[in-house]
Order: structure tokens, then sequence, then C-alpha cells
């Protein structure tokens, strides 16, 4: 969907390893991308025009959010996978700004930075398409 603002908003739904859903707002503007996480309050304001109030998710503690399988997991130094971060394969041109065959891109909440993942650099890998294949631990 797109605003007269040039503002693109995208919602997904997640879960994470507690069981936990969180609602993830992704939106791209002025060629920036950016995501704020959500959950439910648990302690919800009674007022009748918010009943369904949405805290902010500053902190995915030692976890990373796979965007695109909706799920989180625990975060792994072996695989590069980092705490805190929201991975997520490229569905548009302006990630990095940087034309690859494949991307596969990090964003820290923490930071609020956006990053190629780095394993790709490693392998060199020319792909069409990225999957995520988790090993059973």
């Amino acid at each position: 969907m797109r605003t007269s603002a040039g503002y693109h908003p995208n919602f997904s739904y997640a879960v994470t390893t507690a069981g936990e859903v969180l609602l993830v707002e992704s939106t791209f503007f002025d060629n920036r991308r950016s995501f704020t996480v959500y959950k439910k309050d648990p302690n919800p304001d009674t007022d009748q025009y918010r009943p369904h109030d949405l805290l902010e998710v500053h902190s995915l503690g030692d976890e990373a959010l796979l965007l695109d399988l909706g799920i989180t997991v625990p975060a792994n130094p072996t695989l590069d996978i980092k705490p805190n971060c929201i991975y997520f394969t490229r569905h548009d041109p302006n990630c990095l700004w940087i034309s690859f065959d494949l991307d596969i891109c990090v964003f820290n909440l923490t930071t609020k930075s956006l990053e190629r993942f780095p394993r790709l650099d490693k392998l060199n890998l020319k792909l069409k398409d990225a999957r995520w294949f988790l090993p059973i631990t």
C-alpha cells in the first residue's frame, strides 16, 4: 500500500520461542527500511477507544527474528545469527541500494542499522532465491 507521503508500511506476524505473538511493522520511507516490533500489552487500557493496546518491543533479547518464517530463534554466533536482529529476504531493490543476485538483510533493533547477511559474502553465493534451513540442535 502506497500512501501519498511515500510511506510504505507492511505488517507481519511472528511467534517467539516462548510463544508470544509479535506484530512486525516494516516501513520503507525515503529509501530507508526500518522495522518496529510490537506485542500485546498484558495490562491494556480499558479506554473504549483503545481496547487493543500494543507495546513496542525494543529488544528480542538473545533471539533473532526470521521474518519470512514468522519465528524467532536463539542467536547462534556459529551461524552468524546475531541477537536482537531481524533477518529477512529482500523483496525490493532498495536494500543498501546495491544490486545482488540474492539478498538476505539484517536489521539490528539496537542500532537501527541495516546490513547484508555477512555469511553470503563469505560464501560468494550466486543463487536465485533464499530459503531458511534450521539445523536441529
